[in-house]
């Protein structure tokens, strides 16, 4: 029983965190992607 609240407590956790992550993780992505291609353009 104890091993199930604590299950339950870190799947809540974990979609919390997933919620807050989800917008910073597209901006980070958005950020590596015009990074990436910036340098693409420079070295070609």
């Amino acid at each position: 029983m104890r091993f199930q609240l604590i299950h339950f407590q870190n799947i809540t956790v974990f979609r919390i965190q997933n919620c807050l992550d989800w917008p910073f993780s597209r901006l980070a992505n958005a950020i590596v992607l015009r990074h990436v291609t910036k340098r693409r353009f420079r070295a070609s």
